[in-house]
């Protein structure tokens, strides 16, 4: 069972590194609302999905044909988490990026 585990967990972690990463270029807070946005880490050929978590909240968008994205949020924590995932199997993901929104 330990060894299936593992392939289980190997297997993850080779499909979610195909999935270009997101790069957040701005992050910043005013009156309640954040404004995060980003561009992706390489070239596609076709849109990601991305999903960005704030507190409990996790909000998506998708990117545009240059790989670029931007959410806005309601500003419930100064921490959040980005990833960009595949549309057509949104089971394949990339690395989750950290940040801080600034004031």
């Amino acid at each position: 069972m330990k060894t299936l585990f593992l392939v289980w967990v190997l297997l993850g972690s080779v499909c979610s590194a195909e999935v270009v990463g997101p790069v957040v270029t701005s992050a910043s807070a005013v009156g309640g609302v954040g404004f995060i946005a980003g561009k992706l880490d390489g070239k596609t050929d076709r849109p990601l999905g991305i999903s960005l978590q704030n507190g409990n909240v996790i909000s998506s968008t998708i990117t545009d044909p240059e790989g670029h994205w931007a959410i806005v949020i309601r500003h419930l924590s100064n921490q959040f988490s980005v990833q960009s995932w595949e549309l057509s199997r949104g089971l394949e993901r990339s690395v989750e990026v950290h940040g801080e929104l600034s004031r």
